[in-house]
This record gives structure tokens, C-alpha cells and sequence, in this order.
């Protein structure tokens, strides 16, 4: 990408590119990154990030193209406030009524033959601050589909996790709804959906499996498999 289009991102993106795309992009078998705010005019970026949760595309050459939805924070250390909490976090209500993201991915899920863009991979990164030098604290990327889907039956109590695992809390910042899970839950429960990184266990190299899944390679009959 062009370091011109790439000052120009806002703060989330232009970590996520600088810091958190080189430490995973192994793990979903190279290709270039590109944020969905630096290759899309007219504010049709607003409707995919509205509609679809996709917030940058992987390009592949010679193979393709997937969407990504990415989340960034960042925590000072000298603030005892700040914790690093590792855990995907899920918006499930909002006191105005409005449509949920856990709504609206669940809506495309239950539509496989509808054909609606839902971004294949979720990420969520902890970095440290100050914004643009800070350090990557921890990342883990995950099937958006297996996300969306053990959070949906969680909720419904279909699936069973301890207080540890998953739960519900209420922003004090307007009473929104969300509900978190936490990686070692999902590592344990779909360990082939996920993949972790904290810094102070220097994970460098993914395994074999993983690069295979993600790469592209595997055969039609283990991509049906996958979740």
C-alpha cells in the first residue's frame, strides 16, 4: 500500500496494518492487507462496516479475496484501570432499539443460500500505547461464523461455559448490551476456529494444520468440514 493512503487511515486500521496484520498474516496464509477505509470512496466503507462487519480485505494473488472485521484498544500501562482482558466482545443490545451486530451476523449466517458478505475471519488486538509506537500486547483470530454461533447459543443456553468463560455485561457509557468470551474458552471449545498470540509467549510459528486451513490448500472435502 501506497505510505501516503496509509497516513491517511485512522488510528484502529493503521495499527491494525502496522502492528497486528504482520504477526497473524502467517496464520491465514499471507497475501496483502488492504483497510476497507483507504479502497473504498462515496462512504460505501460506512455500509460495510454498517451491513457486513468487514473492515479490511485480504487479497491473495492467483487465489482470492476475504473480508476481515478488526478491532483494536490499546491500554496504558500506567494505568491500573487498563486490563487487558482477551476476550472477543459482542454487541447485543442498544437502548435505542437499534439492530445488534450479533443480530446482523446471525441474520446472514441463517441465510447461507442468501449469498450475504459476512467477513470470514474476527480480530481482536491489544495494544499498548501510545497510539502508532505502542507495542502488540495480544491478537487471536477467529471463524467469524463459529464466533457469531457459540456466542448466539450461549446466550439461549443451548451451550454450557463457566463465569470464567463467557458473560454479559452493560456499558456505563448508555446501556448498551454486550456479551464477551474469552479466548482460552474458544481454544478449548473449537480449537481448530481460533488461533491466540500473547507477547510474553512469543508464539512466532504457527503449527502445520493451521496454515493448511487457512491457506487455501486443503480439499474441497475438509473445507466443507471447517468451521
Amino acid at each position: 500500500m501506497r505510505g501516503d493512503v496509509a497516513r491517511d487511515l485512522g488510528d484502529s486500521a493503521s495499527e491494525f496494518l502496522r502492528a497486528v496484520w504482520p504477526k497473524i498474516k502467517p496464520w491465514m496464509g499471507g497475501g496483502e492487507l488492504y483497510p476497507v477505509e483507504a479502497v473504498t470512496h462515496d462512504g460505501f466503507d460506512k455500509h460495510l462496516d454498517t451491513l457486513s462487519g468487514i473492515d479490511a480485505w485480504q487479497i491473495k494473488h492467483n487465489h482470492g479475496i476475504r473480508g476481515i472485521a478488526s478491532r483494536v484498544q490499546w491500554l496504558d500501562p500506567n494505568n491500573p484501570k487498563h486490563k487487558r482482558f482477551d476476550t472477543f466482545s459482542i454487541r447485543t443490545k442498544r437502548p435505542n432499539g437499534a439492530e445488534t451486530e450479533l443480530a446482523k451476523r446471525m441474520r446472514v449466517i441463517r441465510d447461507p443460500d442468501g449469498g450475504w458478505l459476512l467477513p470470514e475471519f474476527t480480530v481482536q488486538a491489544y495494544m499498548s500505547e501510545p497510539k502508532t509506537e505502542g507495542d502488540l500486547l495480544s491478537v487471536a483470530v477467529v471463524r467469524t461464523r463459529a464466533l457469531f454461533v457459540r456466542a448466539h447459543m450461549l446466550m439461549i443456553g443451548f451451550e454450557d461455559g463457566s463465569r470464567r468463560d463467557w458473560g454479559k455485561n452493560v456499558a456505563g457509557n448508555g446501556g448498551e448490551e454486550f456479551v464477551w468470551l474469552h479466548w482460552d474458552y474458544l481454544k478449548r471449545a473449537m480449537p481448530e476456529a481460533i488461533r491466540i498470540y500473547r507477547r510474553e509467549e512469543d508464539v512466532r510459528i504457527p503449527d502445520a494444520a493451521w496454515v493448511a486451513q487457512f491457506s487455501g490448500k486443503q480439499d474441497a472435502q475438509h473445507n466443507t468440514r471447517r468451521l
